[in-house]
This record gives C-alpha cells, sequence and structure tokens, in this order.
C-alpha cells in the first residue's frame, strides 16, 4: 500500500507496510525524522547534553590543544595535532545553539550557530581527518590509499556543503538533544553515509602510527552507541562523543614524540 503524505509542502510517497508505522509517517511531516537515517528520533536514553555540556567540554578541548602542541615534533604533525581545537570550536558552537534555541531562537535557515556547527560535521571533518593522517604518514604505500580517501571526502564535503546552501536547516532541543532537521534530497542517502564514513572514520586504521587504531576503534564504538542509543540525533551525539575523545590525540602525538620515524613508516 502507497501513501502520499506532505514535507515541506511537498508531496513525498511512502510505501506503507508492517515496517513504517503511522507513527514515522507523521513524524516526516512534523520534521521528527532524521533526514540522514530516516529514523524516528529515539528519546529512551538520555544524557545531560546541553549548552553548559557543550561550553565545558569546548573549554577542556582547548586546554587539551594547548597542551598537546607543546608535543609536536615536526611541522607534519600540527594538522592532527589541532583536532582537539577544531572540535572545541565546533562544540562551541553548539553552545550557542543550544541558547539560541532555548531563548526561542530561530530553529530554521537563519540559525548562524547550527549552520556553522552543520559546516565542521559536513564539510571540514571529511577532508581535514584524511588530511591529517596523509600529512604525517611515511608509509608511501599507506599514504595512497588515504589519498583516495582525501578525494572521497572531497566529494562529500562539496556536497553536504552545497546542500547546507541550498537546503533548509532545523534545529530543535528534544528531550536533552539538539535535531537537526536537514531537508537534503533522499534519493542519495545511503550512498552518501557511506562515503561520510570512510574519510571521518577509516584513517586511523590505515595509518602505521602504533597508537591511530586505539582512536580510530574509540570512534567507530562512539559511532555506533549514537546510532543505537540515540537514534535520529546522530549528528549532535556522534560529534559531542567524537570530540571527547580526540582528547586522545595528545597521547598519540606523545608517543609519536617517543619513538623514530622509521618506527611509525614500519
Amino acid at each position: 500500500m502507497i501513501l502520499v503524505v506532505s514535507r515541506n509542502d511537498i508531496p513525498v510517497v511512502w510505501p506503507f507496510n508492517k515496517g513504517v508505522s503511522l507513527q514515522c509517517i507523521i513524524a516526516v511531516q512534523r520534521h521528527a525524522v532524521d533526514p540522514v537515517s530516516f529514523s524516528v528520533p529515539n528519546t529512551n536514553y538520555k544524557m545531560c547534553f546541553s549548552a553548559s555540556a557543550s561550553f565545558g567540554l569546548s573549554a577542556v578541548l582547548v586546554t587539551t590543544s594547548a597542551i598537546t602542541f607543546r608535543k609536536v615534533k615536526s611541522k607534519d604533525q600540527l594538522m592532527f595535532a589541532a583536532i582537539p581545537l577544531v572540535f572545541a570550536i565546533q562544540q562551541f558552537t553548539e553552545g550557542f545553539v543550544w541558547l539560541s534555541l532555548k531563548s526561542g531562537g530561530d530553529a530554521g535557515e537563519h540559525n548562524i550557530p547550527a549552520h556553522i556547527f552543520l559546516f565542521f560535521a559536513h564539510v571540514v571533518w571529511p577532508l581535514w581527518v584524511p588530511v591529517a593522517v596523509f600529512v604525517m604518514e611515511k608509509n608511501p604505500a599507506r599514504k595512497k590509499i588515504v589519498m583516495a580517501m582525501i578525494l572521497i571526502g572531497a566529494v562529500v564535503s562539496v556536497y553536504l556543503g552545497s546542500c547546507l546552501l541550498r537546503f533548509p536547516v532545523h534545529a530543535s532541543i528534544r528531550g536533552h538533544h539538539v535535531f537537526y532537521g536537514l531537508d537534503f534530497p533522499l534519493v542519495l542517502k545511503w550512498f552518501c553515509a557511506v562515503l561520510y564514513f570512510i574519510p571521518t572514520v577509516l584513517p586511523p586504521f590505515v595509518s602505521s602510527g602504533k597508537r591511530m587504531k586505539l582512536l580510530g576503534l574509540a570512534v567507530l564504538a562512539s559511532y555506533i552507541v549514537s546510532q543505537v542509543f540515540f537514534e535520529g540525533y546522530v549528528i549532535s551525539v556522534w560529534c559531542f562523543f567524537a570530540a571527547a575523545i580526540s582528547a586522545t590525540v595528545y597521547f598519540i602525538i606523545h608517543g609519536f614524540s617517543k619513538v623514530s620515524t622509521s618506527d611509525i613508516s614500519n
């Protein structure tokens, strides 16, 4: 059976079967469905996400970043060492998303903090992560693999960046989470999700750095937790978890400072 529902006054053809409840269809109309995963936001699991949490994590990451930069031994480590600082800026921005929404600010296209936060999530990270790993890597074969990930990240960044400019963005507080409603085209939904995953999660696994794989495992685990327990809020929650995990960049840089270049390239 096929149902036709309205989303932003645009008819959407929806296959109605046992796997799709009427709740899901109503949620589409009310922007309650994550347009990336097409899932109704899960409100069963709550954590204390708030403006204070975002600002607090941002402050911790700024401190971590300052300490990390002191451990940098070569220029090729600078971009990787800056990851906590970039996350700090992103979390600081989401703190203003919280404040804006709490004070009754615009939840739509004119919510500048929301657009900045999503710019980091959709445009910056698909390129920053693989490039940071690439410039540190000494093994030629591994550099070629990471270069392929950079190219994928560039495609993802350009596509999602263009979507941010062309389509409406809505932010709202639901329970203890910020929900970002992105009215992006749905045709490339799954394909784009896979392409996003490759440059943002996989580069640490390719790196020959001994501690890099631990970072990759932590980021992967945080993604799985976000998908399973915070379905519908993945953009906000995963970025928060990844930001916290990025503090481990200090230990990776510190480890690099203890080994020779030949050890890293093995």
